[in-house]
């Protein structure tokens, strides 16, 4: 929502950078438990920190690009 705002020029490029790196930070957490609690050589969790690799690339882009 923030980006789209920001977009059409009614949102603050702040408020993306809030976002952008909440959804990062929310995401390296989820990242950071699941290897607390998954088994040892777990595909799901191979996927899941590939996943966050993209998230990261993603709101970076976000970002870069306004």
């Amino acid at each position: 929502d923030a980006a789209d705002q920001v977009v059409q020029g009614k949102g603050k490029f702040e408020e993306l950078m809030v976002c952008s790196h909440e959804i990062a930070a929310s995401t390296a957490q989820l990242v950071a438990a699941s290897k607390v609690k998954a088994d040892k050589g777990s595909s799901n969790l191979s996927r899941l920190q590939q996943a966050s690799k993209g998230v990261t690339q993603a709101t970076a882009g976000v970002v870069a690009s306004t």
